[in-house]
């Protein structure tokens, strides 16, 4: 078929460095192998052990399996992209088993030859030996929450870490999942941490948001995801595993392509996840799991008023820019016996405090009560009259955080406040950024007043696809 071609040694597994033979009754068919509902990339070639040279007793046998219970195989990714390889590329195409696109397509475990794709230069890993000692890690067969079948369901309570290895990518490494590292010092998973593994995206997020994070369930039964809650962190953020992080870290090349094989990302978002970057002076900041990650007005998220300063990073279709907050007050106004608002205060010259009593001038024979702890906040396109005609964000607060004393920094709970929270009244003087002529008084850098275009951006092209025209 393609006898210019290069030969290739088939080899069973190594260990150590050395060879291991093939074991006895490896004898049957070399056939390919691609799951009924799986995408093309997954393919790969496999060896079917049989009784007898007939081909009838081929429905019988068994593929043949390494050491550590997972089948012998040859994945596309490899066949796809290694030099040795060429002949069985054209053999595959000549029996129309795959297409050039998807082989030009199919995520490739090392940095290509061509430099075709950008991935980061650490994902070039050394041959990786099997391991017996694998065969306990957890097998990912689908991130896709439409796949998920009881296979899927994995019990990781009372665990500080979980082996994590890939069927679609046998040769790359397998990688420690962990729950929690507080002080560098593992935290097990909490009690009833049994569910599955998914890819969580937002519908509205842009494709850089994504994310693997756990669903809890109460059974191994895929019908109880939709009514499962996600894993969460002591500080009640969600556990996960970003996609800055996957596309960075070289431990991560294995889900990587596994995310490729699933079509539940693409090489390009790979790409710009890797390349994202802000830099400050001589210091270059980079997102990763843990980063607050903002895209649209509305979407609430914790500051501490304690701290100078807090960052966060804005993400659009085609820009993401860090965007830095400047330390913050704010002032709890007390309006009845029963309701009070909330305010995020500027930290403007305009809003004058008095040296005598250092309050702001205007709380003077107000009844309030100073807030320094942390809030649950959100930006919203100011609807002020002083604002009409710009591009005005404020900054509002939703909840009130409450610390138990003698609790550590994790025992954070929400506190809501009643009648719900407005920006009405006294909201000359709360926090807000015409984001083309921010003050110099708002704390703001340029860059972080660019950022918060961004979500101006977003909701012009949300209300174009949802069939709005898009708001002044």
């Amino acid at each position: 078929m393609a006898p210019e071609e290069p030969n290739f040694g088939l080899h069973y597994s190594r260990s150590g460095g050395r060879d291991i033979p093939f074991p006895a009754v490896s004898q049957g068919f070399l056939y390919w192998y691609l799951e009924p509902d799986a995408p093309s990339a997954s393919g790969q070639v496999r060896f079917r052990t049989t009784t007898s040279c007939d081909p009838n007793t081929f429905p019988s046998g068994r593929d043949l399996q390494l050491p550590d219970g997972e089948p012998w195989n040859i994945p596309l990714a490899r066949i796809a992209h290694v030099s040795k390889y060429s002949g069985l590329r054209t053999y595959l195409l000549s029996e129309k088993l795959v297409t050039e696109k998807v082989l030009n397509t199919v995520p490739n475990s090392s940095v290509s030859s061509q430099g075709k794709h950008r991935i980061h230069k650490s994902d070039i890993p050394a041959t990786v030996a099997t391991r017996l000692h694998e065969g306990s890690g957890l097998p990912l067969h689908t991130l896709n929450q439409t796949r998920l079948d009881v296979n899927q369901f994995v019990n990781l309570t009372g665990q500080k870490s979980k082996r994590v290895r890939f069927p679609v990518a046998p040769e790359e490494s397998s990688f420690e999942m962990r729950y929690f590292r507080p002080g560098g010092r593992d935290m097990p998973f909490p009690p009833d941490s049994q569910g599955f593994l998914y890819w969580h995206l937002d519908p509205d997020a842009p494709p850089v948001s994504g994310q693997v994070r756990f669903r809890t369930a109460t059974s191994s039964d895929p019908a109880t995801f939709p009514i499962g809650r996600d894993l969460q962190l002591p500080d009640g953020r969600m556990w996960h595993i970003s996609l800055f992080d996957i596309a960075e870290r070289a431990k991560y090349s294995g889900l990587r392509i596994h995310l490729l094989s699933e079509k539940l990302v693409t090489v390009n978002v790979l790409d710009t996840a890797q390349n994202i970057s802000s830099r400050n002076g001589k210091r270059t900041y980079r997102p990763a799991t843990g980063s607050l990650l903002i895209w649209k007005f509305g979407q609430s998220f914790l500051v501490d008023l304690t701290r100078n300063e807090s960052s966060l990073w804005v993400i659009g279709r085609s820009a993401v820019e860090r965007l830095v907050l400047p330390s913050l007050s704010s002032v709890c106004v007390r309006k009845s016996d029963r309701t009070e608002i909330c305010y995020v205060l500027s930290g403007s010259h305009e809003s004058r405090t008095s040296r005598q009593t250092t309050m702001h001038d205007f709380l003077n024979g107000v009844e309030y009560t100073p807030f320094a702890g942390r809030a649950l906040v959100q930006f919203e396109r100011s609807t002020l009259p002083e604002h009409k005609g710009t591009r005005t964000v404020v900054l509002r607060i939703l909840k009130v955080m409450k610390k138990s004393d003698g609790s550590d920094d994790a025992s954070w709970t929400p506190e809501p406040q009643e009648d719900g929270l407005d920006m009405s009244g006294m909201h000359q003087h709360a926090w807000s950024v015409d984001v083309h002529h921010p003050q110099p008084g708002s704390g703001l850098l340029s860059s972080s007043a660019k950022a918060l275009r961004i979500l101006f951006d977003n909701e012009a092209l949300q209300g174009h696809r949802d069939g709005r025209g898009a708001k002044s």
